[in-house]
């Protein structure tokens, strides 16, 4: 089914309402926001602010795609793309198992819980680990590039990038490693598939965005107010005369 500018609104007003209605909500949520170029914008924007200390926030953006076509819009063979990209998917795991086992080292010391272990697998001697790594970067290089997920990614312009979906529109082995997933059902549920992994967001970018954030909350409000003005201008005629029936 081809997706409309309703089935995108309807992901939008999920996710916002999702990340509004949490147990922990943030501190800015805005709509619409644009980047570098206004052209291209992030769905959904929202900032947490650490009241201890000042410079630190968390910072994510939220794409919303109402079909597969539209997460690729410029590659032509996506779904071959995928495809592949899920088989080495599924070897990197089988390979990552293996790397747990040869080189224990390469766990992070200061993490004691082993649900929560961080492996820094980028440092293995393992060629086959890389080997399936740089392939995969080649394809989605491929996949993605000219998209929105491209442009918000390079250089990342958040803490945490999200991409919404309908449910089972997308699944987590078919979607770039470090971009969260979130399911959109039909009531307007909202179930995370995937966590997102927290990108080297620079100051500066942040700063933009925030910035982008009051300039598309400044919009709102301006289309509001037309919205209210054009509302007004057509029931004052109508209060005139009902308030001049009325006088004696």
């Amino acid at each position: 089914m081809k997706a409309t500018r309703k089935h995108q609104q309807f992901l939008q007003t999920s996710v916002f309402h999702w990340l509004n209605s949490g147990y922990n909500p943030p501190d800015a949520l805005a709509l619409n926001v644009g980047t570098h170029s206004l052209r291209e914008r992030a769905d959904i924007a929202a900032v947490w602010f650490d009241r201890r200390r000042r410079d630190n926030m968390k910072l994510i953006l939220v794409l919303c795609c109402a079909s597969r076509e539209e997460c690729w819009p410029e590659c032509n063979t996506p779904e071959e793309i995928i495809r592949e990209i899920a088989v080495l998917r599924d070897k990197q795991e089988t390979i990552q198992t293996i790397i747990r086992k040869e080189e224990p080292y390469l766990r992070d010391p200061d993490i004691l819980f082993d649900d929560m272990a961080v492996w820094k697998y980028k440092d293995s001697t393992n060629p086959d680990f890389h080997e399936v790594i740089r392939r995969i970067a080649t394809l989605e290089g491929i996949l993605y590039r000219g998209s929105r997920m491209a442009h918000l990614s390079k250089p990342p312009l958040a803490d945490y990038l999200y991409l919404a979906v309908p449910s089972g529109t997308l699944f987590p082995n078919e979607l770039r490693e470090d971009w969260g997933l979130l399911w959109v059902q039909d009531d307007g549920t909202v179930i995370e598939k995937r966590q997102p992994l927290r990108k080297k967001c620079k100051e500066a970018e942040r700063l933009l965005i925030l910035r982008r954030m009051l300039c598309a909350g400044s919009e709102l409000a301006a289309t509001k107010m037309a919205k209210v003005k054009q509302q007004l201008n057509e029931e004052l005629p109508l209060l005139t005369a009902m308030q001049k029936e009325t006088q004696p």
